[in-house]
């Protein structure tokens, strides 16, 4: 399911841009504020369920374990992708 969606997105990407859509990052700050009332919902939802509060600290524990590799091979390579497709 998942590697559908992805392989979905790039051609929708295609289509809004040629459409005259102008897709950009969402700010930083912006982020920030998504984050912090995610962890707030899951925080409040934790507390009134035990099964979510399983499954969240299931999934918070795997993405916190797998973050630094993460780091050093996806993100840098994804990087240099970017940086490469962009220099011209």
């Amino acid at each position: 399911m998942l590697g559908r969606y992805d392989a979905l997105n790039a051609p929708a990407l295609r289509r809004l841009v040629a459409d005259g859509a102008v897709p950009k990052a969402f700010p930083r700050p912006m982020m920030e504020a998504f984050y912090r009332t995610a962890h707030d919902i899951y925080r409040e939802t934790a507390a009134k369920s035990p099964s979510f509060k399983q499954a969240l600290d299931s999934y918070m524990g795997f993405r916190d374990e797998q973050l630094p590799w993460w780091q050093i091979s996806e993100l840098s390579y994804n990087d240099f992708l970017v940086h490469m497709r962009t220099r011209g």
